[in-house]
């Protein structure tokens, strides 16, 4: 019996951790695409601002890009709502006599979800790379790759 189970972890744990992985990459992917919507969305914080000025965005794009926020922003928050709940839901089929099916489908609910997230994400960043001039998306694509290089891993 102990041999059953020993054999059944050598063979599921590879695949758990593939799995894990997986998740792990879609939300640093996730995170980026958040990180970039929040700049461009001209969310206020230190960074966001230091972003701006160094873009020198100019009153009226600032003022576009609050209002390509505000026209999401419910959107985003009910997604970031949901997101909680079926990861909630996932980590406690995960600690309950869930089946594996069970499990699989809130898992691909889950994914659903984050990729929907991430498509508003990107709808925001499309809507406010229009208020950019083009030198402004150059700039811009510069400092991001700078902090993604800069980023702790």
């Amino acid at each position: 019996m102990l041999r059953s189970w020993i054999l059944l972890l050598t063979l599921f744990l590879p695949t758990f951790h593939s799995a894990i992985a997986h998740a792990a990459t879609s939300e640093k992917i996730l995170s980026q695409v958040q990180a970039q919507a929040k700049v461009y969305a001209g969310e206020s914080d230190d960074d966001t601002e230091q972003l701006l000025k160094q873009l020198n965005a100019t009153p009226e794009q600032k003022q576009r890009m609050q209002e390509i926020r505000a026209q999401y922003q419910d959107k985003i928050s009910q997604r970031r709502q949901q997101l909680r709940l079926a990861q909630e839901q996932l980590q406690a089929l995960l600690s309950s006599n869930a089946s594996p099916s069970q499990i699989r489908q809130k898992y691909d609910e889950l994914l659903q979800l984050k990729q929907e997230m991430s498509k508003l994400q990107f709808e925001i960043i499309l809507q406010i790379r229009e208020v950019l001039t083009p030198e402004q998306r150059r700039q811009f694509a510069e400092i991001m790759e700078q902090r993604r290089r800069n980023r702790p891993r």
